[in-house]
């Protein structure tokens, strides 16, 4: 592109930006991400004159050579398309091209892995306090994430996020920021409780809270990130002799599994875990299906000369 096509495309993209931030209230996360797709798309079509050039095979080139030069999944070249869908739309509904090339082009179909999830036993030995832990406000605050994780299917980016003010201890409710900025109200046990008040109890013995303080911080004093969780639930796991890989979002299917195993209604579920669609959440019934042929298999004295 010349400079001037190289400034026209800045320009877009910056007023991209604001509309997915102010419009769609995505995350800064995700804003970055899209601009990320959107500016690599523009690297590989510099060689076109303007936007109007861009057609559908132009686009099909760009998913091949992601395929192909890039080696990327799937997964990460529909996250590519849904960033270019996104943008194009805008650019048309806005006025910048009068036909959007790739309107019609279809995400890659997925198959959907049944979620890694713990049972009660290994949930069990994870939510205990690591006694051999030395330091004590690492020992109570990492009891006490794990259990709120578990308690709650918060995302690890919604748990870091928490300030103390979000929440409610009498009546047992967290406000919660999840996907797009939306505000949800998520509800935790009361084991979860106990745990919280005991962390904020040692690291602030005098109980002088301000209410915008992180809930949940490093070390250091300072707001805990999510790549902070992921490091505590994994040294965690290990140290309490679990051989699955477990991951806060491990805990967040953990949680709902549990759920939906003692009866909970899906859509409750839904509600909880902050899942724009009940499709999202269904994921986890094909979980519980296997779990009732397991026990049938193990329990019913004619299981095993059943045709399948």
């Amino acid at each position: 592109m010349h400079k001037k096509d190289f400034l026209a495309t800045e320009k877009l993209l910056n007023s991209f930006k604001v509309y997915l931030s102010f419009v769609k209230n995505y995350s800064k996360n995700t804003i970055e991400s899209y601009i990320r797709d959107i500016t690599q798309f523009y690297d590989f079509v510099k060689g076109l004159n303007n936007l109007e050039m861009i057609d559908t095979d132009t686009f099909y080139e760009f998913v091949k050579y992601l395929e192909t030069k890039n080696r990327l999944n799937k997964r990460s070249i529909n996250r590519k398309i849904s960033a270019l869908k996104l943008y194009f739309k805008y650019l048309v509904s806005h006025n910048y091209i009068n036909i959007n090339p790739i309107s019609d082009i279809q995400h890659y179909k997925i198959d959907k892995k049944t979620p890694t999830f713990l049972n009660i036993d290994e949930i069990t030995i994870l939510l205990k306090e690591d006694e051999h832990e030395k330091n004590l406000e690492k020992r109570i605050r990492d009891s006490a994430i794990i259990e709120l994780l578990y308690s709650t299917g918060l995302r690890v980016s919604e748990i870091v996020s928490l300030n103390i003010g979000d929440i409610d201890f009498k009546e047992n409710i967290i406000k919660v920021k999840g996907k797009g900025q939306k505000e949800r109200i998520v509800i935790f046990g009361n084991y979860a409780k106990k745990k919280i008040k005991k962390y904020l109890r040692i690291i602030k013995k005098e109980n002088n809270f301000d209410l915008n303080e992180p809930l949940f911080r490093n070390l250091k004093g300072k707001r805990l990130t999510p790549r902070g969780v992921q490091l505590i639930v994994k040294e965690k796991a290990i140290k309490a002799g679990i051989t699955k890989n477990v991951t806060p979002h491990v805990l967040r299917h953990t949680f709902a599994t549990h759920l939906l195993n003692q009866g909970m209604d899906l859509r409750l579920i839904q509600q909880l875990l902050g899942h724009a669609n009940l499709s999202t959440t269904q994921i986890y019934t094909q979980i519980s299906i296997n779990k009732l042929i397991e026990v049938y298999d193990k329990a019913h004295p004619k299981a095993s000369n059943i045709d399948t």
